[in-house]
């Protein structure tokens, strides 16, 4: 509880944006942008053009914005749809409803298509109640039904009017996704029991939640699941190095780099702390402790001369330099062209 009050009052004091923000520059006007077809200026207004020279169906002119506050915005755009093909009246009457939408995310209104070829000043639409639940806001033209063959649009503003329940309530649905997908690769305990918690606390939102708590809900979420990626992926990075140090290890010895066990000692001592730390869940200190000791000893074995003769094969335990085997020496054995350490 005492962490669900923190995050509220983070959140009061300014983690998320001021009210009525404008994220007009985020849209790209361009044709690009919109991937048009072309330009077409009407009047004074430059718009991105979509054409062809017959009547498309189900196609889409669009783009998708990221990177945008999770909550309620409102827009205006510049949107005409238009038959200016020579068989317009076959599929729609001049002023024709229901043949093409323009949509912001869930919000969307219904366009006019009107049989023309030229266009003077285009039409200022107001789009109410877009709401914004992942970061995204995909917006563009759709047609239901054939009849448009010309779009143009620009956007005019938009503009973030603040955090409301019902994308707050969708974040936190798509966190939680993230939060257990999370969990199921998480080597850690602490970072688990993180988890666990916010999913805990998450669970219980309904749509009737308040924004305020809806606020914090994903400021645990978002927390827990980036410590834990974080936390996996430093570990990956750590661990990998280890492996690759033990694959070094591994190679010089098969190659029958040898020297006075005074020299092996260190090397086989940082193997077996490489080896406990590889299995190791949380403690990333003791890999690169393990790895740094591990590539130390090997520089120093691999300065030195091996020796000039061994055996190909030997049932019994020698040692490189001779000396008889016992407690200070444990031995080699070499079967099949690798050696081992004796029993």
């Amino acid at each position: 509880m005492k962490r669900l009050i923190f995050y509220i009052i983070i959140s009061l004091c300014g983690a998320l944006p001021t009210l009525a923000q404008d994220y007009t520059s985020k849209v790209k006007n361009t044709q690009a942008g919109w991937g048009g077809t072309g330009t077409y200026t009407a009047g004074s207004i430059t718009c991105a053009e979509y054409y062809t020279d017959y009547h498309f169906y189900h196609n889409t002119f669009r783009q998708t914005v990221t990177g945008l506050p999770v909550g309620v915005y409102e827009a205006e755009v510049y949107f005409n749809a238009s038959c200016a093909a020579w068989s317009c009246e076959l599929v729609a009457n001049d002023g024709d409803k229901g043949l093409t939408h323009f949509y912001m995310n869930d919000a969307e209104i219904d366009v006019p298509v009107y049989n023309i070829k030229a266009i003077s000043s285009p039409t200022l639409h107001t789009i109410s109640n877009i709401h914004v639940t992942d970061g995204t806001l995909r917006l563009g033209a759709r047609n239901d039904r054939e009849g448009a063959n010309w779009h143009i649009v620009r956007l005019k503003r938009l503009t973030y009017l603040g955090p409301d329940a019902q994308s707050l309530y969708f974040q936190v649905s798509s966190l939680l996704r993230e939060a257990r997908a999370a969990l199921t690769s998480c080597t850690s305990a602490s970072h688990a029991d993180a988890l666990r918690s916010a999913i805990a606390d998450a669970m219980e939102a309904t749509p009737l939640t308040d924004v305020e708590t809806l606020q914090a809900l994903t400021s645990a979420l978002q927390e827990a699941t980036t410590a834990s990626t974080a936390f996996e992926s430093e570990k990956s990075t750590v661990l990998k190095g280890i492996l690759a140090s033990l694959e070094k290890f591994q190679t010089q010895w098969n190659n029958g780099t040898d020297a006075a066990p005074s020299l092996w000692e260190p090397l086989l001592s940082a193997v077996v702390n490489a080896c406990i730390a590889k299995d190791s869940e949380t403690d990333l200190e003791a890999m690169s402790n393990a790895k740094a000791a591990l590539d130390e000893a090997m520089n120093i074995i691999t300065n030195v001369a091996p020796a000039a003769v061994r055996p190909a094969k030997s049932t019994n335990a020698f040692t490189p330099d001779g000396r008889a085997v016992g407690p200070a020496y444990r031995g080699i054995v070499i079967e099949g062209g690798r050696k081992s350490f004796r029993p």
